[in-house]
């Protein structure tokens, strides 16, 4: 059964709804603790007597680039200003992707993106 417009639905009553969504986290916040306090938003008073449950699949920290050691942004520096003739700009990708976290983290090898 789909959903109906609002501004034609008038009073219907659905036996059931079901919605799902996907939350992207700033790559420093704390999942378990994001996912509290979602479930606390959606279930706490919930109107009309609904009952509304919250079942998350999954909940997983970003990862956050680290800063360049001092030494390593120096020398891309130095390399792009003598092969380009400019200063060079970097990226950190991938920053809310765990899995790249996790091969960076095993690897302990400094990653440019």
């Amino acid at each position: 059964m789909g959903r109906v417009r609002a501004g034609s639905a008038g009073n219907v009553l659905l036996p059931s709804s079901q919605s799902s969504c996907r939350c992207g986290l700033p790559p420093t916040c704390d999942a378990a603790r994001a996912t509290a306090a979602v479930r606390e938003a959606l279930v706490r008073e919930p109107p009309y007597g609904a009952q509304v449950s919250f079942d998350p699949v999954s909940a997983t920290g970003g990862w956050n680039a680290p800063a360049f050691a001092p030494w390593l942004e120096g020398s891309i520096s130095r390399a792009s200003r003598a092969a380009l003739r400019a200063g060079c700009s970097a990226h950190r990708l991938w920053r809310d992707n765990p899995v790249h976290g996790m091969l960076v983290s095993a690897s302990r090898a400094p990653v440019l993106h």
